[in-house]
């Protein structure tokens, strides 16, 4: 298995012994797919890869920059500001999990909610999407 995908099994497994204001599990996939239809009333949390950039030390040795995606996504009901402000609240608390995590093939170096909700899904889909992304560096 890739350092990456090693990295983001820790994450998930980090994630999911955090606890939460609302029920979330999180998972990992290495393609997203997320048919609408198919989403119920239970938040998801998916993690998948984004990027990986090999980069030289100043010694000469090479490291890993990885970018991980956390996509976080709820059917609600788009006219209640109520669920949108509770699920911005739940993105926000993730998002501060995240801060000082470092596991055994992983140790996050930056972390961006863009965005911290896709209005024009939640418009169209009544489906609440916020993405985080964690950068850092493979160990």
């Amino acid at each position: 298995m890739s350092q990456l995908i090693d990295s983001i099994n820790e994450l998930r497994a980090v994630l999911n012994g955090n606890t939460y204001s609302q029920s979330i599990t999180f998972t990992d996939t290495i393609i997203p797919r997320q048919k609408v239809e198919d989403l119920g009333s239970d938040i998801t949390g998916t993690l998948y890869p984004s990027a990986n950039e090999r980069q030289r030390e100043n010694r000469g040795g090479v490291y890993s920059l990885y970018t991980i995606v956390l996509a976080i996504t709820k059917k609600v009901d788009q006219t209640s500001d109520t669920d949108v402000d509770a699920m911005m609240t739940l993105v926000e608390e993730v998002a501060q999990s995240l801060d000082a995590i470092a596991t055994t093939s992983f140790r996050g170096t930056s972390m961006k909610i863009d965005p911290i909700f896709d209005f024009n899904r939640l418009n169209e889909t009544g489906v609440f999407t916020s993405m985080v992304l964690i950068e850092g560096r493979g160990r």
